[in-house]
């Protein structure tokens, strides 16, 4: 499982590289990309788009790097993606391969190998699972012909898993007792009777309006960063990735004290222009603090990538573009803020690792220019004023 993910993290990285919008036909840039119901695509689709959806037929592979990829069609090759949610309610002739906030097997597949928030299969899955995450379901309706086998915090079946075992630590309906010992030990039945065991509700994941237009307003924002600023934004990147730690604990104290001296200077009535005027630069700080630390978090993982790679038995040179590492960091962090209960955090970790970039460089900027004036003053002779 660990080798089938690395190497599709790895493909879609490369992927970045390679092709600036997506390639199908014909190489187009665009937010959406749509194979409409009736139409047929006879070759392999390679998007990297917010939205990729099929309700037609692809003769071959999909492999996506999106905010959201949806099948409702047919996929008459295997499925690998990294999205913020993967929903394949239509026929995947092959495997799914999908790193995402959610994965939701609805349709038909062969097989399915997944990492993320939660992995659900209220379809029909002709092959094994292999998952890890924080929640793994065989929802009601759901049915795994192969193998379940699972590292994820919670493992709920509700439907039937006809070649295999969960781990232990699978919980049953009502009272959340564990699975019975003969579905433990690798059967999948009891008396020759499909096992049924409990789902509990959970949070379901999506990603609303408000978020894709959250995702692209920080991608907007990132670009016009790394653009017009590509020194200040690599300064910036190479403080945070050397020293994370002390990056966020910069920006930690930044949180931390900046809210309270401006609640300082508004108790004052002559104050109350500048707490005004340095809450909205602090607001903006801290958008901007939010997207670099996206940025950031792409320069690392395309650090990693190589060394990933190995593990896979592949290799992948290192890549070093800010284009890249801004969108790999935003689809990176935009998977991670859709785990339940994780996901804020995860936000809140990043928005203080790039304010604590951004404190960081400016302290070191003033530093020089402190130095810089000591060193004119002091070199300056006497009588020359």
């Amino acid at each position: 499982m660990s080798r089938r993910l690395a190497a599709a993290a790895v493909v879609l990285a490369v992927l970045l590289v390679t092709v600036p919008g997506v390639a199908s036909a014909e190489t187009t840039v665009q937010p959406v990309v749509t194979v409409r119901a009736g139409e047929t695509l006879n070759e392999d689709l390679t998007a990297t788009a917010l939205r990729v959806v099929v309700r037609g037929t692809v003769n071959g592979d999909v492999t996506a790097l999106s905010g959201q990829v949806v099948v409702r069609g047919e996929v008459t090759g295997d499925v690998t993606a990294i999205a913020a949610r993967v929903d394949a309610g239509g026929r995947v002739g092959g495997d799914i391969t999908a790193v995402a906030g959610r994965t939701t097997l609805s349709g038909e597949a062969s097989g399915l190998t997944a990492a993320g928030g939660r992995v659900s299969v209220a379809g029909r899955l002709a092959g094994p699972i292999d998952a890890a995450g924080v929640v793994v379901a065989v929802e009601e309706g759901g049915t795994v012909e192969g193998r379940l086998r699972t590292t994820a915090l919670r493992t709920w079946v509700n439907g039937s898993v006809q070649g295999g075992a969960p781990p232990a630590g699978a919980v049953a309906a009502g009272d959340g007792a564990p699975a019975t010992a003969e579905w433990l030990a690798g059967g999948a039945t009891v008396g020759g009777t499909p096992l049924q065991v409990g789902l509990r509700p959970g949070r379901r994941l999506g990603l609303t309006l408000f978020e894709s237009y959250r995702f692209l307003a920080n991608l907007v924002l990132g670009a016009v960063l790394v653009g017009l600023f590509p020194r200040f934004s690599r300064r910036l990147s190479d403080v945070a990735v050397r020293d994370p730690l002390r990056t966020w604990l910069a920006g930690f104290a930044a949180a931390l004290v900046v809210p309270i001296l401006l609640v300082l200077f508004g108790l004052s009535l002559f104050g109350v222009p500048i707490a005004l005027a340095g809450g909205a630069l602090y607001l903006v700080a801290s958008w901007v603090g939010s997207v670099y630390g996206r940025y950031v978090v792409g320069v690392w993982l395309l650090a990693a990538v190589p060394r990933a790679a190995d593990y896979a038995d592949l290799s992948v040179p290192t890549v070093e573009n800010r284009w890249v590492a801004l969108l790999v960091g935003a689809f990176a962090v935009e998977i991670l803020v859709q785990i339940p209960y994780l996901g804020p955090v995860v936000d809140a970790v990043i928005l203080l690792l790039g304010l604590g970039g951004l404190v960081r460089l400016g302290y070191r900027s003033y530093r020089r220019t402190e130095r810089g004036v000591s060193t004119a003053v002091t070199s300056t002779p006497p009588g020359d004023d």
